[in-house]
């Protein structure tokens, strides 16, 4: 039952990645690629988590914001799926001083937000001036 499976993925992804090859004009080249990539990762026998990238990095520049959020959320879930050693992290954090570990989360936190939000509040500050000149006109 595994070989037949197996040989019916690839058989699946072969056919996705005919289709989109076929289709590649109404799709987009980009899209058919990072496409074919992903259908023949997830498919396929064997999959490593940093495989997906392959498909993402040809999808990432023609995503609109729905897609790209998907696709950001799944490069950094992959990033973690195959963690060496993941077992030995969460052991240790277990036994870790939970005042440390709060401690360095937080600084992660504020950096993270120190780097988002100037970017947001610039988003913001370009939509409240679009709108003041789309009501002026």
């Amino acid at each position: 039952f595994i070989t037949v499976a197996r040989g019916g993925g690839l058989l699946l992804a072969a056919g996705i990645t005919i289709w989109l090859l076929i289709h590649s004009e109404e799709v987009g080249p980009l899209r058919a690629l990072g496409g074919s990539l992903l259908a023949i990762v997830v498919l396929s026998p064997v999959i490593q988590p940093w495989y997906l990238c392959w498909g993402f990095i040809f999808l990432a520049p023609v995503a609109d914001r729905a897609v790209r959020r998907v696709l950001l959320g799944a490069s950094a879930a992959s990033c973690f799926l195959g963690l060496p050693g993941g077992r030995v992290l969460i052991q240790e954090l277990g036994i870790a001083n939970p005042w440390f570990v709060a401690l360095f989360s937080g600084a992660l936190i504020a950096i993270a937000a120190a780097l988002v939000l100037p970017r947001l509040r610039r988003r913001d500050r370009g939509s409240s001036t679009t709108a003041v000149l789309e009501s002026a006109i």
